[in-house]
């Protein structure tokens, strides 16, 4: 295990003495959330990816100072393996307005967003059309929807790819899938490989329905993506399966706003391979509104100087 998988376990571990869980009602449906900090300090929503849960977030959530910001980790409808809609799909405006709903329980009139994979897609149309909800936007691990690998790979390439790292026969299948999110796979008991095995198999039908609905909607998205204004940062990782070097060297031309990072000794699960990197990262850029320093493990592939009132 090494220093980042240290630092990540002990982080996680600790946030069980440290955050609250928070359960509100929306449209009659219960749902639940992870939250630290001050509730008066500037809020930060972390918004998870395909697959995973609220709880992806526990280490990184750490390291923010609490007088300075409120972070809140949600579980998203659908995306969250083991949570649904009752009566309603999932797809690109439900999502937003369950969001919209969300920050109105919480009173937030305006945030800063940081989401991870397939939900950096949902963010990104959420905030090119509610420009006054969003702050700053960070996307971690974005996948290439616009082909500009080597691969040449397209929206529904890229989906059919998801779907068939889900779908596991075997409990090798869910080692091999989730060894693949990692640049250096941590030691794992089999125990919670076959675990999460299980619980893919229990969900699969169900979350597949959910990948229909949000594959429906990726055309929607990718005109929006010009039309964010507020600071944007994008940070992925030199090994995703997802993604790729061309990728992120391209991303200017689909977001003119965008600072863009590449984490070096990373994959897919960068809070999980490099949250030191990652929040020293992010930081820089809530304080700023852009990046122009890391370190030996990150670099700046596009800076956008922000001249908006408030990183004056």
């Amino acid at each position: 295990m090494d220093d980042d998988q240290k630092h990540t376990l002990t982080s996680h571990i600790a946030s069980y003495w440290r955050v609250k869980t928070v359960s509100f009602t929306i449209k009659g449906e219960r749902w639940s959330c992870i939250t630290q900090g001050d509730p008066k300090a500037e809020p930060i929503i972390f918004l998870h990816g395909l697959g995973t849960n609220k709880s992806l977030w526990r280490s990184q959530m750490q390291s923010y100072d609490n007088k300075d910001y409120y972070r809140i980790a949600l579980n998203i409808p659908g995306a969250c393996l083991t949570q649904y809609f009752n009566d309603r799909r999932h797809t690109l405006h439900e999502l937003c307005r369950w969001l919209d709903d969300t920050l109105d329980w919480f009173g937030f009139e305006k945030v800063n967003i940081i989401a991870h994979s397939m939900l950096s897609l949902l963010s990104t149309f959420y905030t090119a059309t509610r420009q006054d909800r969003v702050k700053t936007l960070t996307l971690i691990s974005i996948p290439d929807l616009w082909g500009s690998g080597e691969g040449g790979e397209r929206s529904k390439d890229i989906t059919k790819k998801m779907r068939g790292d889900i779908d596991h026969q075997s409990v090798d299948d869910t080692i091999e899938f989730m060894s693949s999110l990692f640049y250096n796979p941590p030691n794992l008991p089999k125990a919670l490989y076959h675990s999460s095995f299980l619980r893919i198999k229990k969900f699969i039908d169900k979350f597949s329905t959910v990948l229909d609905d949000l594959e429906q909607g990726l055309p929607l998205i990718m005109p929006q993506t010009k039309n964010i204004k507020c600071p944007l940062l994008i940070i992925n990782g030199e090994r995703d399966p997802y993604s790729s070097k061309e990728f992120i060297e391209s991303l200017h031309w689909h977001y003119p706003t965008v600072n863009a990072v590449n984490l070096l000794q990373c994959a897919h699960l960068l809070m999980v391979e490099k949250p030191i990197e990652l929040h020293k990262i992010h930081v820089q850029f809530l304080n700023h509104g852009y990046v122009t320093a890391t370190s030996d493990y990150s670099d700046i592939v596009h800076t956008q100087y922000t001249f908006q009132p408030e990183y004056s």
